[in-house]
């Protein structure tokens, strides 16, 4: 995979305002499979980076005995096993684990779950697929793939998009947070590399890099250590998750759309391909930005 790249360091030694309170806790949902060691494993490497507090939430179902004993017992083993650590827990009656979890989250609250699959097709829901429909902004989740890291970086992708621009403050922050470097990716495919050699046989001055490196100057002035990359390849969710692993990141932000119906059912395509794939945790930015309409005159 051909790439293209470039890098710029802050000038400004001190985090961005929107960076200050982001978030104030990571919350793990306590699950009766085991995906929820792996929300726990990827919280805490989280938590470290950001310095934040971890809550643990189980969905109990209602004819359950009214003990807390498995949001307790969770609290009591990262505890003894991290005595530095800030953990809670709490325990919520009800059928839905989603939408529990989401009645206890607060607005400055990131949600961490593991789930094995992202649904695609509308008749086989999955836990990721379920979160990330009834949410209102982000979440991480860690695919199967995931395996224990400790990398820095923050990768977000981009696809000139205004949905995915959206998601460009809160990755910023949270990279500025940790003092890492945040790294902006496009993804080019064979037939708009085609298409720029063509406009450029033509004496056009074009430029597959233009855009990005807008982008990364723009964020370099905010003072946010950024890195930029085009990825050349007809495969997005590849591209991406080879990249992040290239830079041993410890996060992929990727944006998915807002809107409602048959095409919040059927979540972005690259976006749920990149946490199936990714072996790293994957912030998943719900963003509701209308994109403007194309008008032809034929």
């Amino acid at each position: 995979m051909a790439t293209s790249s470039g890098q710029t360091k802050a000038d400004h030694p001190h985090p961005p305002p929107f960076g200050e309170r982001l978030i104030s806790e990571l919350i793990v949902p306590i699950t009766a499979e085991d995906f929820h060691e792996r929300s726990i494993d990827a919280a805490l490497g989280l938590a470290d980076r950001w310095t934040l507090p971890l809550r643990l939430v189980h969905v109990r179902a209602p004819d359950r005995a009214s003990k807390a004993t498995d949001v307790d017992a969770a609290v009591d083993r990262l505890v003894a096993a991290h005595p530095e650590r800030r953990v809670s827990g709490v325990e919520v009656d009800g059928d839905d684990v989603t939408l529990g979890v989401l009645g206890v989250a607060s607005p400055s609250s990131l949600i961490v779950m593991a789930t094995d699959s992202i649904d695609q097709n509308p008749l086989v829901p999955s836990a990721g697929g379920d979160l990330i429909r009834a949410m209102d902004d982000m979440a991480v989740l860690c695919g199967p793939q995931w395996n224990p890291g400790d990398g820095g970086s923050v990768v977000v992708a981009l696809d000139g998009s205004a949905r995915a621009e959206a998601s460009i403050e809160p990755a910023a922050a949270l990279a500025h947070a940790a003092g890492e470097t945040l790294w902006l990716v496009t993804v080019v495919g064979s037939a708009t590399v085609e298409h720029t050699a063509s406009l450029r046989a033509r004496g056009e001055n074009v430029s597959e890099s233009a855009y990005i490196r807008t982008k990364a100057d723009a964020i370099a002035a905010t003072g946010v250590q950024v890195g930029w990359e085009v990825l050349y390849s007809d495969s997005p969710a590849d591209a991406i998750t080879a990249f992040a692993d290239d830079r041993s990141s410890a996060l992929i932000v990727v944006a998915t759309h807002g809107s409602s119906g048959l095409r919040q059912r059927l979540v972005g395509s690259v976006a749920m391909a990149v946490v199936e794939m990714a072996t790293v945790p994957v912030l998943v930015a719900k963003t509701h930005v209308e994109e403007p309409l194309a008008v032809g005159n034929g």
